[in-house]
């Protein structure tokens, strides 16, 4: 197990350092500057050059970014050019919020999906299994942006019964919630219905129905026991994706979290905001998944780490 941590922790800082390059360097030659967009053409072009030797944007890329992540490996992630604040303020200000969203769209997902895909996976070939499906197609195809839009004109200026912007109070949570699980929860159905039609062949459930076990128990104990494997994987996998910030839906409901951010200073050009929000993003996305593989094992005793890969 040992050596297995160890290969995963010099893979997941391999990851971290090539997207912190690839990021730095495309944000560099991207046109514009961040002092002139800072001054609004206020300063005249000396003020300007000293601006730039100030907050160092004037070296020579290497420098800069070599700069950039002693800072990074120390904690400092640096200050916003903008507001002057921490960039690790910045961002744990708007995680508390994107994880509010996040775990509330995760438990929806879980819930929703799992449910309907056991529904699927007991009803195959029937009318239920084809509705499912169909939803979760839908779930999957369509874009969040436009969910979250027709969420907004039915829900709150149809029926009038649900806000449409703001995440303050639980009413203000639901339509958020639905529009990032949404994706998640079909996603999840799909996997569940295919991982549980495999488990349902199987000897053991025979054997088990054969015996009078109750068919709740049959389900859920054997069953679906039997079949997380692949839910794990992709649940996981949506878990850092949703940890890291619901871009398009933090922008359309207008919720200050850290997606919103990450499109702010991409407009803006803020440097440091930018390469804070990448790099946490890249470690929450490297933790998340090596929990996942390490789930495995948890989760199916027959499967031992080094099988992990």
């Amino acid at each position: 197990m040992l050596s297995y941590l160890i290969k995963r922790f010099f893979q997941a800082v391999f990851a971290i350092l090539a997207i912190s390059v690839i990021t730095f360097f495309l944000m560099n030659v991207i046109p514009g500057d961040p002092v002139s967009l800072m001054m609004e053409k206020r300063a005249d072009p000396e003020t300007i050059e000293r601006i730039r030797h100030e907050m160092g944007t004037d070296l020579p890329l290497t420098t800069q970014y070599i700069n950039m992540m002693k800072k990074a490996f120390s904690g400092d992630l640096g200050k916003s050019f903008f507001s002057g604040i921490p960039v690790s303020q910045l961002i744990g200000q708007k995680f508390q919020t994107t994880l509010k969203l996040a775990l509330l769209a995760y438990l929806f997902a879980l819930t929703v999906g799992i449910l309907s895909g056991v529904f699927a996976a007991l009803n195959r070939g029937k009318i239920g299994d084809s509705t499912v499906m169909i939803m979760a197609m839908f779930g999957i195809s369509a874009p969040v942006f436009w969910i979250a839009l027709i969420l907004q004109i039915v829900f709150g200026l149809v029926f009038k019964c649900l806000p449409i912007s703001g995440f303050s109070t639980p009413a203000h949570m639901i339509l958020p919630m639905v529009t990032l699980g949404l994706a998640n929860a079909s996603s999840i159905a799909r996997i569940t219905r295919t991982s549980m039609l495999e488990v349902m062949k199987q000897d053991y459930i025979r054997t088990a129905r054969a015996k009078g076990v109750y068919e709740k128990r049959v389900v859920f104990k054997h069953m679906l026991k039997n079949a997380l494997l692949p839910i794990i994987t992709i649940s996981g996998t949506q878990l850092g994706g949703l940890l890291t910030g619901a871009i398009m839906t933090e922008t359309v409901f207008g919720i200050s979290g850290l997606g919103r951010l990450t499109v702010e200073s991409i407009f803006r050009r803020d440097f440091p905001v930018i390469q804070g929000t990448v790099l946490f993003i890249a470690v929450v996305y490297v933790v998340v998944n090596l929990l996942v593989d390490l789930s495995y094992a948890l989760v199916d005793p027959r499967i031992s780490l080094s099988e992990v890969d």
